[in-house]
């Protein structure tokens, strides 16, 4: 399971990506023979104007081809990575379980 981590217009700084792709692999461990890869983008929901609104989009991609998305919006990136994983993997598991 790859997985990949990025911020576009947001502070990100190493400890948090570390932190953030611990998390998410955590949460996914469960199902990672079935999953290709998963990717995360942050992004300022407010940008240069400042704000303290944060998106976090997730999606993950099974190794049968299928797709989850998540988008999340919270205060602080780590809520919105933290919120968005959550419901990141109670789709996937609902996604799989259908399967």
């Amino acid at each position: 399971m790859r997985c990949d981590i990025r911020a576009t217009n947001a502070p990100f700084p190493p400890m948090l990506q570390d932190a953030s792709r611990r998390l998410v692999e955590r949460a996914l461990s469960r199902w990672q023979s079935r999953i290709e890869r998963v990717s995360a983008v942050i992004t300022d929901v407010n940008g240069p104007r400042g704000g303290i609104d944060m998106r976090c989009r997730l999606a993950v991609v099974g190794r049968d081809g299928w797709v989850v998305r998540v988008d999340e919006v919270g205060q602080t990136t780590g809520e919105a990575i933290r919120v968005g994983v959550r419901r990141l993997a109670h789709a996937v598991r609902r996604r799989l379980e259908r399967s």
